[in-house]
């Protein structure tokens, strides 16, 4: 009954605890429907003092105390009103997250924890100069996402243009040697309501190394993920735009 925004841990006075893991470990992705000017204080490594302590609505504007708005659009995007940061917050020992009265409503800590002899870089609440690249360089590689293929080293490309009539079975393509395909596009010349029919009814399967029955054996549309009908979407593995 959308009562979910009250749940938490515990209570530290007037304060509540939404988040606390042992380490080693990193959270993420946070993210929040409704944050407000009530502050987040995360603790890092049991510190007695917050390596982040910020009101909650600046936390997904604010970066390295800078002044708004943060410059990270496809790390930390307002996704149907939610705000999201994935800019990762990692932890050695212990991490743990407060918030003060009038955060707001609503929140999800997302977080992996790794084996106890793992080393993460120690976290002081500001990024240097080569995390501030990392994170510019991931930044523009998802802004890319779905439109800008790039190619790998010795990676090779074939193109081809398909008739298919109603009941046809046609062998795209044979591949001998030993490869990889890790980049499929299909561009279909057909107006929307074909389109959206083709999706349905078209098969792709694919077999390999002498295989009679098919490893992959679906219609067109649920290998892209659009179905049903067509949706537009991009993501780094799967998607489907105005180019194909």
């Amino acid at each position: 009954a959308n009562s979910d925004g009250s749940g938490y841990l515990y209570e530290e006075g007037d304060k509540i605890v939404a988040f606390e893991k042992e380490g080693p470990g990193v959270i993420w992705r946070v993210w929040s429907a409704l944050p407000e000017p009530g502050h987040i204080r995360i603790f890092i490594d049991y510190q007695q003092e917050p390596v982040v302590n910020i009101l909650f609505r600046d936390f997904f504007e604010r970066f390295n105390h800078d002044i708004l708005p943060m410059n990270f659009p496809e790390l930390v995007p307002t996704l149907s009103r939610g705000r999201n940061r994935f800019i990762p917050i990692p932890f050695n020992q212990h991490c743990k997250v407060v918030f003060d009265s009038g955060w707001g409503r609503y929140y999800h800590f997302t977080y992996i924890t790794f084996s106890t002899n793992t080393i993460l870089p120690k976290f002081d609440g500001t990024f240097d100069r080569n995390a501030c690249i990392a994170l510019a360089e991931a930044d523009r590689y998802l802004s890319q996402r779905g439109w800008q293929f790039v190619k790998k080293k010795d990676s090779m490309t074939e193109n081809f243009n398909l008739n298919l009539s109603s009941g046809e079975t046609i062998q795209v393509c044979e591949i001998k040697e030993a490869r990889a395909i890790h980049w499929l596009k299909v561009v279909p010349h057909l107006d929307r309501a074909a389109e959206q029919d083709a999706l349905r009814e078209i098969i792709l399967s694919v077999r390999w190394d002498g295989q009679i029955e098919p490893s992959v054996w679906s219609p067109l549309g649920d290998f892209f993920a659009i179905v049903p009908g067509i949706n537009h979407f991009r993501s780094l593995p799967v998607g489907m735009t105005d180019g194909g």
